[in-house]
């Protein structure tokens, strides 16, 4: 099944209650997860695997394959980006959604460490959780756990390889692009939002 004919279903917008989302109204709320698209795209450092629904990007992740049949990532992201943005869809706990989103915020160049994101919840013991949460990051790159580092110094864990953290860092510290440097996508020409899983039951979003 093509990714086209897969979101063709009909799409209307609705204002969310933070300015910077919008909540997109789907027949997908009442679907089975397996109505679900795994692509694969090739990049510079393995290859990344994306499993997309038909609102957004649920997962995006290094994966060790062996011969697959790849996507331009670029084509992807343009089909899903008719609406004029593309959602990423994490699925977790409440807790875990909201430091996704607080993660999602942290520019591009700069870095947030354990503490800094359990002070900004509320949460000033919450260091350890936080870093869970951090860990059980479904989407690389694009909601930015790289970006956090332990507080006691050193780059720390990173799911899918430190020696790939280390080079996101890098080249985000020189003003890069990571998807332009790994495949060539710009992904600053697409219009990314946060819509954690866990809030979609009950309508309401994330900040």
């Amino acid at each position: 099944m093509v990714l086209e004919h897969f979101l063709e279903t009909p799409k209307k917008c609705l204002s969310g209650k933070r300015g910077w989302l919008t909540l997109l109204a789907f027949p997908f709320f009442h679907v089975s997860h397996k109505k679900m698209l795994e692509h694969f795209a090739k990049t510079s450092l393995g290859t990344l695997r994306l499993h997309i629904d038909r609102a957004g990007i649920q997962r995006m992740d290094f994966v060790e394959r062996g011969a697959v049949e790849t996507h331009s990532l670029h084509k992807t992201f343009e089909v899903l980006s008719n609406t004029g943005q593309i959602l990423l869809r994490p699925k977790g706990t409440v807790f875990q959604g909201l430091v996704w989103s607080r993660m999602f915020k942290i520019p591009c160049g700069d870095i947030a460490n354990y503490s800094d994101l359990a002070q900004d919840l509320g949460k000033l013991r919450a260091n350890q959780a936080v870093g869970r949460a951090v860990a059980a990051n479904p989407i690389a790159i694009l909601l930015p756990c790289h970006r956090v580092l332990p507080v006691t110094g050193g780059l720390g864990g990173f799911r899918w390889g430190v020696a790939r953290k280390k080079q996101f860092l890098e080249w985000e510290a020189g003003g890069a692009d990571i998807l332009e440097e790994l495949c060539g996508v710009q992904s600053r020409s697409f219009q990314f939002c946060l819509q954690t899983m866990e809030c979609i039951g009950k309508k309401t979003l994330v900040d």
